[in-house]
């Protein structure tokens, strides 16, 4: 790898952890109003997201290489926002989360109403509170370092998986390319070796290396090449 592409991919995978720390840093602070389900999903479906876009960047450089190094640098960068940069974007994503309020206030709004009236006809009512009232003591016991340490290790695992993948997917496909453009090379070597071997026989003949020699090329109307002998003088 040259230097250039190789600062270039340090610099990648700095902004990178950086990038993924900004972002889940934000997710983590949404998710918290999700259920479990819903918080699993869209986990999921983010790290894919973020992974992907990360590893066409990285290919875009360097052809989608990383080694332990990088692996660690990206590391730093999460460590970085997490230790200097986070408590400088915690009002944003406060404001962020707020616009958001009163869209939630209303979708949480209709969900009691409906959740009250489907149980005050089964006749379930005070048990629907309580089972409300445990798991909001539930999920005030959950630590906040808990849910990032759960997300990183979460992170981690699944950004490792997808790189692999995707790094098998694009070796594979570059192998691909690198067969179809051999195979092409050397059906012109065989196209080549064919003429060669063509001419090589014509050569062996020696009528037709004397007319060569000593006569002109011409050609028919009919695209026959013939050959003919200038006269020489008193002959």
């Amino acid at each position: 790898m040259l230097l250039p592409q190789q600062l270039q991919s340090l610099i990648a995978h700095f902004l990178g952890g950086v990038m993924f720390a900004m972002i889940f840093s934000l997710y983590s602070l949404i998710s918290a109003r999700f259920s479990r389900l819903a918080r699993c999903f869209w986990t999921t479906l983010l790290t894919l997201s973020a992974t992907c876009v990360f590893y066409y960047c990285l290919y875009q450089i360097n052809g989608g290489e990383t080694q332990i190094y990088c692996i660690a640098l990206f590391a730093i960068g999460f460590y970085c926002f997490y230790k200097w940069i986070y408590l400088l974007f915690l009002p944003f994503y406060i404001r962020f989360i707020s616009l958001f309020k009163p869209i939630v206030h209303s979708v949480r709004l209709v969900k009691k109403k409906m959740y009250a009236i489907i149980t005050s006809r089964v006749g379930l009512k005070k048990g629907g509170q309580e089972m409300d009232n445990a798991k909001a003591s539930g999920n005030k016991k959950r630590s906040k370092l808990l849910s990032h340490a759960k997300n990183v290790v979460l992170i981690a695992f699944s950004c490792i998986f997808i790189y692999n993948v995707f790094n098998e997917v694009m070796t594979t496909r570059e192998l691909q390319q690198n067969l179809a453009e051999a195979q092409v090379v050397a059906s012109e070597i065989e196209a080549e070796r064919a003429d060669l071997e063509e001419e090589k026989e014509k050569l062996q003949n020696p009528d037709y290396v004397k007319r060569y020699a000593r006569g002109k090329l011409l050609v028919s109307q009919d695209g026959e090449q013939v050959f003919s002998l200038e006269p020489s003088d008193g002959k």
